[in-house]
């Protein structure tokens, strides 16, 4: 069976190049349920990525649900494509969470500003494992980033 997406959307533009050692988390809201089984990112500058999914708490990133491995991604002029295996993890249509990450290397991640809603702050990427729950101590801003989660219908398999 085909892969789906369950959450985000990469923007069609891609003119916000992540800063290293800053978490970055973007509310999406799931477009299909399944179980998500990777991430699809953009990436601009080969560097090392770290992922999660956080539940939505009122608005606000809220309980850890699921964290990647520290993963090598491959950059290129324009942003390609790579994928990010994650811990499989049921998702529902319709309900809101959060993707987080964080990258070693400047212009790792690509997304757009001036939409969607995310948070960030400065964190050391070195040493660095995603808290549960999430925390406090973000600033808001308006940005999209292009990291897309995969997986598979209810019932099915990739």
């Amino acid at each position: 069976m085909a892969d789906i997406q369950l959450i985000g959307s990469s923007p069609a533009s891609l003119s916000y190049a992540q800063s290293a050692n800053y978490i970055e988390l973007e509310r999406v809201q799931a477009v299909a349920s399944g179980t998500l089984k990777y991430l699809k990112v953009k990436c601009g500058a080969s560097c090392k990525i770290k992922t999660a999914i956080y539940a939505d708490s009122s608005g606000s990133p809220g309980a850890l649900l699921a964290a990647s491995t520290e993963q090598s991604l491959t950059g290129s002029t324009p942003p390609a494509e790579n994928t990010v295996t994650m811990p499989d993890l049921a998702i529902v249509s319709g309900t809101y969470y959060w993707i987080a990450h964080i990258v070693d290397t400047a212009g790792g991640t690509f997304g757009n500003s001036g939409s969607g809603t995310s948070k960030y702050k400065s964190q050391t990427y070195s040493g660095f494992s995603f808290p549960n729950p999430a925390g406090t101590g973000y600033t808001s801003e308006t940005a999209t980033w292009s990291l897309v989660g995969w997986g598979t219908a209810p019932g099915g398999s990739i």
